[in-house]
């Protein structure tokens, strides 16, 4: 069975008018991105909560999440037990957890080409715990990766990409990556938006 949460999105217009600067907005994290792994309750974790705090509903951001020079445009969540994948693989969750399946696309509204980093969408819980989907499709590589790791996405270009998370049923957040020029320093931003989690069957 599955419950979904539906984001439309519309377009980058209202991004680039109205008045948000796509290079400066997100939650600055300090430290490297895979320092939650390293360390625990660290940089990391402590951004990422903060990110989740300040995050709005996805529904609420039809055109996107920007980070530095990049924006996450959110088609769809879906929550599943059981997921067959466009290319003919299957997930299953384990006991004790769900599936949330994100389709949505990573661009470079841009003139010029970007690195972006993390190279796919993460998920945060409220407690500022991080995941990596565990199967995906699109973007140059799918999987978990080192959070560390940078793709080059080229001027006014686009991925349409699909994630698979396996987590505890709940609410959480979808991270932004960040984009930047290969002259611009890392900033390791996080931008985030919010959904609930799956409804209870009755």
């Amino acid at each position: 069975m599955r419950a979904a949460t539906i984001t439309i999105v519309t377009g980058l217009a209202a991004l680039l008018g109205g008045g948000c600067d796509p290079v400066t907005m997100g939650v600055t994290a300090g430290a490297s991105l895979a320092a939650n792994a390293l360390f625990g309750d660290s940089k990391m974790t402590q951004v990422a909560r903060e990110a989740y705090v300040r995050a709005p509903i996805c529904s609420a951001r039809p055109n996107g999440i920007p980070n530095g020079r990049i924006v996450l445009l959110v088609r769809n969540i879906g929550w599943y037990s059981f997921y067959p994948m466009p290319d003919g693989r299957s997930v299953a969750a384990e006991s004790g957890k769900s599936l949330v399946v994100i389709e949505y696309e990573i661009a470079n509204p841009g003139d010029v080409d970007v690195l972006v980093n993390p190279e796919r969408a993460l998920l945060t819980d409220g407690d500022g715990k991080v995941a990596q989907e565990v199967v995906g499709t699109g973007g140059l590589r799918t999987g978990k990766l080192s959070l560390d790791d940078e793709a080059l996405l080229r001027a006014t270009e686009s991925w349409q990409m699909l994630s698979v998370f396996e987590v505890p049923p709940g609410e959480y957040a979808v991270l932004a990556p960040g984009g930047r020029t290969t002259e611009e320093p890392n900033p390791h931003r996080l931008a985030a938006c919010r959904f609930p989690g799956p409804i209870a069957q009755r």
